[in-house]
């Protein structure tokens, strides 16, 4: 998708639901956030794929708008401060666009160390309590082996 067709599709999403000029000051906060990451280095390309759906976009502008946000163009600054500090937005069946909040990455992350920590206790719990008997065993066959072996050579 090109940053015509991202504009566009925003446009399209947010006309009849929004005033002109909030559109339009959404529109130009789009364009200017384009821009900016296109003089970081990134390509035009790059930058609308991060951005994401535009109609997903445009449902979060007006939930703020509906809320009282100040213009839609803030609730956008704030979801993309947002996704680039904490949040991870991904897709769920039907395409819409939502955000992972940090402490569910960071619940998720507390769990997958919780499940090693058990993983290693119980291989800790069975080599503590086969240590006794296989260490006498493993010495008891060795010594069978070179007794037996150095017989056989002779």
């Amino acid at each position: 998708m090109t940053r015509e067709e991202f504009l566009q599709g925003l446009n399209e999403a947010l006309d009849g639901n929004m005033d002109a000029s909030a559109i339009r000051e959404n529109l130009n906060y789009y364009n200017e956030y384009i821009n900016e990451e296109v003089k970081k280095g990134k390509t035009e390309q790059q930058v609308v794929d991060t951005l994401g759906d535009p109609w997903a976009i445009a449902q979060t502008l007006l939930e703020a708008d509906e809320n009282g946000a100040d213009g839609g163009a803030a609730a956008g600054s704030r979801l993309h401060s947002a996704g680039s500090s904490y949040g991870t937005y991904m897709k769920n069946e039907e395409g819409r666009v939502f955000e992972i909040p940090w402490w569910k990455k960071a619940l998720f992350i507390l769990a997958v160390v919780l499940v090693m920590v058990v993983i290693v206790s119980f291989v800790a719990g069975v080599i503590r309590i086969l240590a006794p008997i296989l260490i006498p065993l493993l010495i008891a066959m060795l010594i069978i082996r070179l007794i037996g072996g150095s017989g056989s050579q002779r």
